[in-house]
This record gives structure tokens, C-alpha cells and sequence, in this order.
């Protein structure tokens, strides 16, 4: 299979993953506690929300391939820390909301333990996975913002490609401060990869050159 094609696949499974997201993101039920977690609506979003991470992950290699050779180092590491953030963060819970809580809300009288701020979520944010979440996300961010700059560097994808990681790193703060914002500005990070899929899916991020910058003349 040839570079380009694998490129394109890569980028297919990125915008693919951006639009999941989306989905998880519209069919994402509000509540909390007994009723939210038995909503058959709770694990079929974050069915999707876990798909949407499998793809971001399955199609990161080959953006990075796609300009490794002027990314350097620091597209690298940007990618790296997305792919561990993106684990870390969210593939944990993903799987938690989208399996294991939906399964104890069918167990009787299990509304005490599933209450907001309850004993499951006590648990859960002292735990393991509460670590790695707290881990994951300023991993997530700080590989979008390297990825961002090595993508300006690298010159090969357009500017704005390159601006949007950047732009979506910076927007996810915001769902902390402005609760209206919150929804959009976590799934940011995976809109930004899917609109950099949507580039090497149609074929200019897999072969077009026209934005590559010429290496600097060694001077000897």
C-alpha cells in the first residue's frame, strides 16, 4: 500500500473520529446520578465518544508521517503527548460511562452509590482513573499546541491547519469558566484532528507540496 494511500486512510480515520464527536456531543443526555446512567442514550453517546478516541488515535501516526520530515522533534512529541493524553483523558472514561456505569444502574438500590459526588465518583476521582485524567488532559493540550507549531514549521499543510490545534488547546480552558461553552470547547481538540483528517482524506495534505518550505542553504 503506498504512502499516500495510507496518508489518506490515516486522514479518513481522523475526520471520521472529529464526527463521531460531534455525534457524542449532540446525543450526550443531561442529568446525573440513577436516571442519567440507565438512559440507554448515556452509553450509546459515549459508545460513540469511545469511537471517536480509537479513531484520533488510529490516524495521529499518519499525520505525523505525513510531515515528519520538517515537523522534527517537536511534531514528535506533540504527537506522542496527544496520543497519551487522548488515552488518558478520555478513552478511561469513555469506556466507564459507555460500560460500567450503565451496568450498575441496573443493579436495584443502586441510586446511593451512583448519586452525584456519591461513593462511585469519590472513588473514581481519588483513584487511578482520577489521576489519569488529570494527567491526560494538560497532556492532551500541550501536545496540541506543539503539533500546532511544528505544523506552521513544517509548512507543508496550510497555515490555518496549522493554527487550529493551537486555537482548540487554548478553547478548552474556556469550558471550565463559561459552563454554556463547556461541550464544545472539550470536544474541540477532536474537531481540530477531524478538519486535519478532512486535508489528507481529500488528497492535498497526501501529496500536494505547494506549501512546503524550502530548506535553508547550508553555509559552509
Amino acid at each position: 500500500m503506498s504512502s499516500p494511500t495510507l496518508v489518506r486512510l490515516s486522514g479518513a480515520s481522523l475526520l471520521v473520529g472529529g464526527l463521531l464527536h460531534l455525534i457524542y456531543l449532540f446525543t450526550h443526555p443531561h442529568g446525573s446520578g440513577l436516571a442519567y446512567y440507565a438512559d440507554p442514550a448515556t452509553a450509546l453517546s459515549h459508545l460513540a465518544g469511545f469511537a471517536s478516541v480509537i479513531l484520533a488515535l488510529l490516524g495521529l501516526p499518519g499525520l505525523h508521517a505525513r510531515q515528519a520530515g520538517r515537523a522534527g522533534t517537536l511534531g514528535l512529541v506533540g504527537t506522542l503527548l496527544i496520543f497519551f493524553g487522548a488515552v488518558m483523558a478520555d478513552g478511561t472514561h469513555m469506556v466507564i460511562d459507555s460500560a460500567v456505569t450503565p451496568a450498575l444502574a441496573t443493579i436495584p438500590d443502586a441510586a446511593p452509590l451512583l448519586a452525584p459526588a456519591g461513593p462511585l465518583e469519590e472513588a473514581m476521582q481519588g483513584g487511578a482513573q482520577g489521576t489519569l485524567v488529570s494527567a491526560g488532559g494538560p497532556m492532551l493540550l500541550l501536545g496540541l499546541i506543539l503539533l500546532g507549531i511544528s505544523t506552521l514549521r513544517a509548512g507543508i499543510l496550510p497555515r490555518w491547519a496549522g493554527a487550529l490545534p493551537v486555537v482548540a488547546a487554548l478553547a478548552v480552558p474556556l469550558g471550565f469558566v463559561v459552563p454554556s461553552l463547556t461541550g464544545v470547547a472539550f470536544a474541540m481538540p477532536y474537531l481540530a484532528l477531524g478538519c486535519l483528517g478532512a486535508i489528507l482524506a481529500t488528497g492535498e495534505g497526501a501529496l500536494a507540496t505547494t506549501h512546503a518550505v524550502k530548506p535553508a542553504p547550508q553555509v559552509r
